[in-house]
């Protein structure tokens, strides 16, 4: 194994334990110059436009960051925009065919139901034509001309 040689640093080259006190971080305004800076509570470190390295007040940090004090930055038009792009034909647009299947009673909350399998025809006449020619258990047929709706509970398909 080859021999390694480290240099003993001399007192005057290392940052002592001594240098800090409690709540205080190492900070350099110029080169080679490290000391203590003591942080107050409710204090974020940074260095604001031709400052050196401070504890920034709650109204630095705002305008550090762009944001004027007292504005609502809670996001409101974030939701809106997210579920626009949900929409029909939107960049993310969520297919109710590629949803799972819900896990309680879904609430329409009035609102009309399309391209459910529902067969709509205008008597029971109708009605039992189409359920010999594709329908499968479980689909439901309202009959507008009796104002009824049945069930498939048997099926040939």
């Amino acid at each position: 194994m080859a021999v390694v040689w480290k240099k003993l640093a001399y007192e005057a080259d290392v940052v002592t334990k001594a240098l800090f006190d409690a709540n205080s971080i190492l900070a350099a305004d110029t080169d080679d110059t490290p000391a203590m800076l003591t942080i107050a509570e409710q204090r974020i470190v940074g260095r604001i436009t031709a400052g050196n390295i401070v504890g920034l007040t709650a109204a630095q940090v705002l305008t550090l960051i762009g944001v004027t004090s007292g504005a609502d930055v809670t996001g409101d038009n974030a939701p809106q925009a997210h579920a626009a792009s949900h929409k029909n034909a939107g960049s993310d647009e969520i297919l109710l065919h590629e949803l799972g299947e819900p896990t309680s009673a879904v609430d329409f909350d009035l609102q009309q139901a399309t391209d459910l399998v529902v067969f709509t025809v205008d008597n029971e006449a109708a009605r039992d034509a189409l359920a010999a020619a594709a329908t499968e258990v479980g689909q439901l047929c309202f009959a507008t001309g009796e104002l009824t709706l049945a069930v498939c509970t048997a099926s040939s398909v």
